[in-house]
């Protein structure tokens, strides 16, 4: 039975894998529609727009997409599904209503500010209305994600993304400018709510809610809420004081090698989703040797993945860069290789953080949040205006590689597992070996840099079959996979 559960987590953690690699293939894609269409500059709006709406989420969800997560995944009773979810999503629009009122008015300020184009500012005014609709989304997407529906939860990221891909690139290769391309977004997002909130009601019904379980959803969600607003500046603030110390053009070149650089969170992003609804049920119901296993493998998964595809980046930055933009964004390929590092310790944060979620401990996160974000603000505001976009990807690993370290020390003390060093020597022998090869093949087109990944993946799996990497259990738990129905 333990060896079913374990199958169907790495199916689940597989199937959002996928989901994730076609949500992030279609901000890669976006890349070189706007990025050569466009150009530089206006690609870096957009970059801004992202990161503006991305900002304001989490004031608007006041916690809440935490306590929907804690005390939502394992309830089965409708009406405290009901009582839980409806107050949860009108607390969230009343929210939303305020602070799209504040970018609303801000946005002359922000156009001429940060924005750096007084013409942003319609941009801006269309965001106040995205963050209201993004941020429901993000509630009902969380609620399916909490009740372990992963392929209907999949499905509509799937959806959702390809519908961006399509509107917006048909709209920008027509000749529309940017303001049709954040319209867009809108329009998707307002759609997907109508899909989600259609589906809730059908299976749910309507309930008018009293807000009986707010306070204790409160309670648990906002000591998490500075947590995530301390994460979006290590994230993402640079980007603002890149803008205000230079132009938009900058931003736009920083912005698409930290796209590409982490993409190495696509690996992470499948495993914290499904990981944190297992171990909480699996916590409560105290299988204290099944947690410990689930963290071992989730991060022993993470590095087995994003060793190589670190150096993978770092060596074909400069060709992806030429397929995927303009010459205007190459200046940008020494940041590729820093920030692809940087994301493999951000993964590791990622996964162990969930312990102080699980243990009702939150404060701990928002503690080391918040002295990584302050670190991260003191390098930025010193070296960027000395050494431009270098400086804000230099920050970005020092706070990461801080967060990452102390998070996992933390974390050990209240869940004793642990990161395989044996296997990350042999990751980092087999990803030294694909590193040879890359150089050896020096791909420039499309097709070369296709072919390259593939045989790289192939070598670089070999060698660890061939170092033994893997115990027995875990390559039964692989063939068994795709044989054993849930």
């Amino acid at each position: 039975m333990k060896r079913i559960s374990h199958i169907n987590f790495t199916r689940n953690v597989g199937l959002v894998g996928v989901t994730q690699l076609l949500v992030k293939l279609r901000g890669i894609f976006l890349l070189p529609i706007i990025a050569k269409t466009l150009g530089v500059f206006q690609y870096g709006l957009w970059s801004q727009i992202i990161v503006t709406v991305s900002l304001f989420t989490p004031f608007i969800t006041m916690g809440l997409l935490s306590s929907i997560t804690r005390f939502l995944s394992a309830e089965k009773n409708k009406k405290e599904i009901q009582e839980g979810l409806y107050s949860s999503l009108i607390t969230i629009f009343f929210f939303g209503l305020i602070f799209g009122a504040i970018l609303f008015l801000l946005s002359d300020y922000l156009a001429i500010t940060i924005f750096n184009s007084i013409d942003s500012k319609i941009l801006i005014k269309i965001s106040s209305l995205i963050i209201i609709i993004a941020a429901l989304d993000e509630a009902l997407l969380q609620f399916f994600r909490a009740q372990r529906r992963i392929k209907l939860y999949s499905g509509l990221l799937i959806f959702e993304s390809f519908c961006e891909l399509a509107l917006i690139g048909i709209l920008i290769l027509l000749g529309f400018e940017l303001f049709s391309a954040v319209f867009a977004l809108l329009i998707i997002k307002f759609i997907i709510f109508i899909i989600m909130i259609s589906k809730i009601i059908l299976e749910f019904g309507l309930k008018k809610p009293n807000f009986s379980k707010l306070k204790s959803y409160f309670i648990f969600g906002l000591p998490l809420m500075p947590s995530v607003i301390f994460g979006w500046v290590i994230n993402f603030s640079d980007r603002y004081v890149i803008g205000y110390y230079f132009d938009n053009s900058y931003v736009g070149v920083y912005s698409a090698s930290y796209n590409i650089g982490t993409l190495i969170l696509f690996f992470v992003t499948p495993i914290s989703i499904v990981l944190y609804p297992t171990i909480l049920k699996l916590w409560k119901e105290k299988k204290i040797g099944q947690v410990k296993t689930y963290f071992n493998y989730s991060l022993k998964y993470f590095l087995m993945l994003s060793i190589p595809s670190a150096v993978g980046l770092s060596l074909l930055s400069k060709p992806i860069l030429k397929v995927f933009t303009t010459s205007q964004f190459l200046s940008g390929a020494i940041l590729i290789p820093i920030i692809s590092i940087s994301a493999i310790f951000y993964g590791i944060y990622m996964i162990t953080m969930y312990v102080f979620g699980m243990i009702k401990k939150p404060k701990i996160i928002g503690m080391l949040l918040c002295i990584s974000a302050f670190i991260n603000i003191i390098i930025n505001l010193f070296i960027i205006p000395i050494i431009g976009i270098i400086g804000a990807s230099i920050s970005t690993l020092i706070s990461f590689l801080f967060l990452s370290i102390l998070m996992y020390w933390l974390a050990i003390f209240h869940v004793n597992f642990f990161i395989d060093c044996w296997f990350i020597i042999k990751s980092l022998f087999s990803a030294l070996i694909i590193a040879f090869l890359i150089i050896i093949i020096d791909p420039i087109s499309v097709l070369d840099i296709v072919i390259t990944i593939i045989i790289s993946i192939f070598v670089y799996f070999s060698v660890l079959l061939i170092l033994k990497s893997f115990k027995e259990n875990e390559l039964v738990l692989f063939r068994d996979i795709f044989k054993i129905k849930k």
